[in-house]
């Protein structure tokens, strides 16, 4: 497995690819209250965009706190060199105004 290490700790992935994590075996914790969070899970991962595989394509996620239980999907994309270039992005610090990316919305409608 590719480990990617960082000065708030270790990265584990099926793959890296220009520094980003493609199905992080160590990434955040789905459906945990932020406040419940390891403060280790949240200096590892908070505002570092990963990416993650399933049956409708590559997610760009990251654990920027705007949704209150789990990362955020900021984009849904068929394309792999897509999604490891909007990883690869700045995370902006407000997704509502001013976006230069796609990420208004979750690709599955929930918010």
């Amino acid at each position: 497995m590719p480990v990617k290490l960082t000065k708030e700790g270790v990265i584990i992935a099926e793959r890296i690819v220009d520094g980003v994590a493609i199905n992080p075996l160590n990434g955040p914790m789905d459906l945990c209250e932020h406040h419940r969070r390891p403060s280790d899970e949240v200096m590892l991962w908070y505002k570092r965009p990963y990416i993650v595989t399933d049956e409708f394509g590559w997610q760009v996620m990251c654990l920027d706190m705007k949704r209150s239980d789990r990362a955020s999907i900021y984009e849904l994309t068929q394309n792999f060199d897509e999604a490891i270039n909007l990883a690869s992005q700045p995370i902006p610090i407000d997704r509502s105004r001013g976006n230069p990316y796609r990420w208004e919305q979750n690709p599955y409608g929930d918010q």
